[in-house]
């Protein structure tokens, strides 16, 4: 364990040397590509680490969100003998049985888990999401690690006014999260109570009989990935009318249920026949109390109403100030931000667009939000953003018109 802690550490500081050393005066630009290539070289929880701060505007500057929203999460697949002994370990021989058919060959690999499809002896088409051997051990270590350098980063007065021990066991209670496929087999019925009367949205079952902590059996939902642009051409899919359906289940998760999807990556949706929307790879799930619900919808009903004023009192409400806040600095470039939106500019007021400005605003007046507002932000922007990719004139009107409805 120490020796793999002092590796994790030489990574990081020879990054940093390098950085140093490649040039007299260090641009912002080197420093934010050496840190993320420290972060791949570390391995998947800084990977997860790095992506989870591209998303966080609020702690992090453009430059660096930039550079840290190229990392992607990829890895080999397990080899064969390792994966069927996984099999084994977590189903036992009987559950095994259940499947008449099992594809080695993963059909999506990633460094927490991989997932197959598979044939149950009653018919059912599954995909079985299996957790990598060793994951958990290896992400234990790591979260040590953030721990020890976050005690690291409280001797710097900048950096401790981010209360940065906190920060880590956010990130650490996410992580572990999603290690734990029992609670996503639980959030996935959840959120399947949600829409068990949506003809729009389709969520799969849980196989019970093959799931466990390291191993999920869900349904293999059928259709088209929107990440596949050619394949929805040749099924003349209806963007707008699916881009409707994605709009239509975020804003039914985050404002009906106490729980959503937080992961509105095209891979992550599927085009199904008739139209439907079909979700899948509930790894990441935000949660939404009624307080994180009322703090969005401050924010919504301020900007429709112009209110910089109210948007102040609002973001003060709910964030955490890591230093002294300028309230009046504050109100002016609320003020700003809000300043093009007029009733005649409200059909092209892009949502998503406003909250990145938003973040940036917060980030200049070192104003931190709690982790599940800033989840449930991401998810609204990735979601509008996904939206808009299959059909560019979607605007708020559409995700005001789900919350009314």
């Amino acid at each position: 364990m120490t020796a793999v802690i002092a590796r994790r550490a030489a990574i990081a500081m020879t990054h940093y040397a390098r950085s140093r050393l490649s040039r007299t005066n260090v641009d912002g630009a080197a420093l934010s590509r050496q840190f993320r290539m420290a972060l791949g070289e570390l391995g998947p929880t800084f990977v997860k680490l790095g992506q989870l701060l591209s998303t966080r505007s609020d702690l992090i500057p453009p430059s660096l969100q930039r550079e840290l929203s190229t990392l992607r999460d990829r890895a080999p697949a397990i080899p064969r003998g390792t994966l069927m002994a996984e099999l084994e370990q977590a189903i036992g021989p009987s559950g095994r049985e259940l499947f008449v058919e099992f594809e080695t060959v993963p059909v999506a690999c990633a460094s927490i888990a991989q997932v197959h499809r598979a044939l149950l002896a009653d018919g059912r088409r599954v995909a079985v999401k299996v957790r990598r051997p060793g994951v958990l051990s290896d992400v234990k270590l790591d979260v040590a690690l953030l721990r020890a350098f976050s005690r690291v980063l409280l001797l710097s007065r900048r950096t401790q006014e981010y209360d940065p021990r906190r920060l880590v066991d956010e990130f650490a209670n996410l992580l572990f999260e999603e290690i734990d496929f029992t609670l996503e087999a639980r959030n996935i019925e959840a959120i399947g109570r949600t829409f068990a009367d949506d003809n729009i949205v389709t969520v799969p079952s849980v196989v019970e009989e093959v799931s466990g902590e390291s191993i999920l059996t869900m349904d293999w939902v059928e259709g088209i990935p929107l990440t596949d642009g050619g394949a929805l051409d040749a099924a003349d899919i209806d963007r707008a009318g699916l881009a409707r359906a994605i709009v239509h289940a975020y804003a039914t998760m985050i404002f009906r249920s106490d729980r959503f999807q937080a992961d509105a990556h095209p891979g992550n949706l599927i085009a199904m026949s008739g139209g439907g929307l079909g979700l899948v790879d509930f790894g990441e799930v935000g949660s939404v109390a009624p307080s994180t619900r009322s703090a969005l919808m401050s924010l919504l009903t301020a900007v429709l109403g112009r209110d910089s004023d109210s948007l102040a009192d609002a973001v003060l409400s709910f964030s955490r100030p890591a230093r002294s806040v300028d309230r009046l600095s504050l109100g002016d470039q609320l003020a700003t931000l809000l300043g093009p939106v007029t009733d005649a500019s409200l059909q092209d007021l892009k949502l998503g667009q406003v909250l990145r400005e938003l973040l940036h605003v917060l980030h200049n007046h070192g104003l931190v939000l709690p982790a599940d507002l800033a989840v449930l932000i991401r998810t609204v922007i990735v979601c509008e953003a996904t939206a808009e990719e299959l059909e560019p004139s979607i605007d708020i009107r559409s995700f005001l018109g789900e919350i009314s409805g």
